[in-house]
């Protein structure tokens, strides 16, 4: 073994990414898993504002299919009514309000999204009553959309709260 030599010469310190440790004004290597860029406290980072989105799109495609589904059987939700006589329209700003806010609320990164989302979650299960007395399968199913809706902003609250 006492042949074996090593030539360091090949070694070009100059190349980017190639500095030691102890020359601190060359660059080191890049970092693989740089953490991501704070937002700010309790506003929404990229991940959550991800997360929100997806979830406000299919609360949104949700209710739109039970509105559609309900309204084909006959028994349409409240804020359609019945094809004879249907709602003013008007009444249709209720559920898209209550989709709309929370994404403005996402998309501007308020302090308080996740309990804009929450809030929201609840007005569309509370939407859902109105249906109890007439048509409550069509009511069950509204339900069904608020409380998946709910637990999907409950995870963003939690989110926003743990991961500032």
């Amino acid at each position: 073994m006492s042949g074996v030599t090593f030539d360091f010469s090949a070694v070009d310190e100059t190349e980017p990414g190639a500095g030691s440790r102890s020359d601190p004004t060359q660059p080191g290597p890049p970092a693989l898993l740089a953490p991501a860029p704070i937002s700010g406290p309790g506003r929404p980072g990229d991940g959550w504002r991800t997360v929100a989105y997806v979830n406000w799109v299919l609360v949104f495609a949700a209710t739109a299919a039970v509105a559609v589904s309900s309204r084909t059987i006959g028994r349409a939700v409240w804020w359609l009514g019945p094809p004879p006589d249907p709602s003013p329209r008007w009444w249709l700003a209720v559920p898209i309000g209550l989709v709309v806010v929370p994404v403005l609320a996402v998309a501007r990164r308020h302090p308080r999204a996740g309990l804009v989302g929450i809030s929201c979650s609840l007005g569309l299960g509370a939407s859902a009553l109105a249906d109890v007395g007439s048509t409550p399968v069509v009511a069950a199913a509204c339900a069904a959309v608020a409380v998946a809706s709910l637990i999907g902003n409950v995870a963003v609250w939690v989110g926003l709260r743990q991961y500032r």
